[in-house]
Parts: C-alpha cells; structure tokens; sequence
C-alpha cells in the first residue's frame, strides 16, 4: 500500500475515531489514554494532568526549530507508528511521555510489572513478533546511551526497525526520519549534571493542545511552501488527533455544542487532507479552505479557553471524574 493511499484510509478512520473519543471498555474511564494505564486512579491523575513539557533548547537556525516541531508533532501522532498502535492511538509519546519514560504505562497483555512493554509481541508485529511474553522496561529517550542518539545514520536504523518493524507501521518517508531524529537528538540530555536541561513540570491546560495545533499549522504552511506535501498531510493528521484529545475532554452537558465544533472543525481537516493530496497545494481551493479553516480554529479557540473551567483540563473536574 503506498503512503498516500494509506494516509488517505487512515484519515477516514481518525474521522470516525473522533466522534466516539470518549468511547470506553468500562464505566470507570472518562479518558481513553486510561486504557494503557494503571488502575490507580491518583496515578493516572498524574499522567494526565502531565503538560506538554520539554526542556530548554537551543537552536542554530530558524529551520532546525521547526524540524524539531514536525519532530515533535509526529512523536505525539498515532498514525506514524501505524498498525494495531494506530488503532488503539497509541502514539510514541504514549509511551514515551514528553520523549522520557512512562512509569505507569500497563496495556493490557503486553505490559508485565507498569512501565514495561512487549517490543516483540505479535499484536503490534509480524516482523518481531517472536510468541515469547518478555516485556522490556521502557526507556527514557533523554538519557544518554539508550537510543544511538550522537550517529544520525544509526538512529534512522532504529527509528524506521520501530516504526515498520515493531509496530508494522507504513514505511516511512526521508523527511519523516529527519525530523524525528532531530527532535530526539535535542531532547537528549547531554550533560545529565546539568540541572538548567531539566523538564520543568507544570499541570496540562487547554493551552497545552492549542499551542500544539498552531505551531502545527505554522509547520503544514512551511511544508507546502517547500513541496512536501505529505509531511503536510501527516501534520494535518497531528492537527486532528490533538482536537481528538481536546474532544474527550469537553464531555460536560453544557459543552455539547463546542464537541460538535471540534468535529467539524475536525471533518473540515479532512477534506483539506484529500484537496492537499489529490491537488497541487497552490491551487485556489486549497488555500481558501485553510484559509477558511484558520479562521474558524481561532473562533473555535476563544471559546475553548473561555470554557475550559467546566472541561477535564479543570483538574478539580478531573479529579472528582476519577472519583479520587
């Protein structure tokens, strides 16, 4: 299956996918990424008011910071790994949370103690999959020695072996790789005694996504300018699978009319991806429906700050949510 064709299957499932967000197995989650999580419920309090944190970072030129910021948009998307992780939105960023560990990550029949997971399970891989349950603690990415992080050609070794062969994933493009590389060679911590390379932790807010979705849009432009349309599709996808989150999040009553915005806002996404795909990206349509789209997300935007107070960004809603 080529990559368009595949971009274009899973835009419809994530289409689907984010109008049930808040499906769940049981009635005890309130949020899908419970799902892969322990059952502790102050625990997963603590994931999920987790911020997208990063370190201080510096940068030599304009484009290398954007090339981190597809890195990261990408690290945080479902659809790069593809396959069953896909499915399950599952991202490397589920396990690897803001490029560290994830010491309470649990899925179901592929973790052994929190914290680990099967890299060689047959769920996710018909490369790897080796019929042995033997669950790895998962790495933290930052630390020194546990990803070739210093040899860029090693690194995109291992960075496509995860993606095509771990988790069955389409296979990548070249600028794909780059970007991920370059986001995980400046998380790295090179100097662990070097207290100012520290994440500083604060709680999730609306803001969090939001930032998120305008440093994407930013990007998609970036792309098109420089005739890479498919990481501009990607990054449409990265766009979505964040309102998916914000989605989940605007469950109360008195929301129901912003979840709907969200999904529209979300299906608009969608055929924007299908004119960028089938369309030369200078063609008229294209730019006015982004044009269009910006426009409503900035409407879309004031109203979710404004009610954010009564969404599962409130960590007193969250935590009365989880009953804890």
């Amino acid at each position: 299956m080529d990559s368009c064709r595949f971009i274009k299957i899973f835009s419809t499932i994530s289409l689907m996918v984010i109008g049930f967000a808040t499906l769940r197995a049981d009635d005890h989650l309130i949020l899908h990424a419970q799902s892969w999580l322990v059952k502790d419920k102050s625990a997963q309090y603590d994931i999920l008011s987790e911020s997208y944190s990063k370190a201080p970072i510096n940068f030599t030129n304009r484009e290398e910071e954007i090339a981190y910021q597809i890195g990261e948009a990408l690290f945080r998307t479902p659809i790069i790994l593809g396959g069953q992780a896909a499915k399950a939105r599952l991202s490397c960023n589920s396990c690897h949370l803001n490029g560290g560990d994830n010491k309470y990550f649990l899925f179901p029949n592929i973790s052994g103690a929190a914290g680990t997971a099967d890299v060689s399970n047959s769920f996710f891989s018909s490369f790897r999959g080796n019929q042995n349950f033997d669950p790895v603690i998962i790495p933290n990415l930052r630390k020194k020695g546990k990803i070739p992080v210093q040899d860029s050609q090693k690194l995109r070794i291992f960075i496509r072996g995860l993606i095509v062969e771990e988790f069955n994933g389409n296979e990548p493009s070249k600028a794909t790789l780059d970007y991920l590389i370059i986001y995980l060679q400046k998380i790295a911590v090179k100097d662990v005694k070097d207290k100012s390379l520290e994440i500083k932790r604060t709680k999730l807010s609306v803001n969090d996504p939001i930032r998120m979705v305008e440093q994407i849009i930013d990007n998609i432009d970036y792309s098109v300018e420089n005739n890479d349309e498919n990481t501009a599709i990607l990054l449409i996808a990265a766009i979505r699978h964040q309102m998916g989150l914000i989605y989940e999040r605007y469950q109360h009553p008195i929301l129901r009319e912003t979840q709907k915005e969200i999904l529209n806002s979300s299906n608009n996404l969608a055929l924007i991806s299908n004119l960028l795909r089938d369309n030369n990206p200078n063609d008229e349509l294209y730019i006015l429906y982004m044009k269009n789209w910006k426009n409503e997300f900035q409407s879309l935007r004031n109203r979710l700050i404004y009610n954010e107070s009564k969404s599962l960004y409130s960590l007193n809603n969250l935590r009365s949510s989880l009953k804890i």
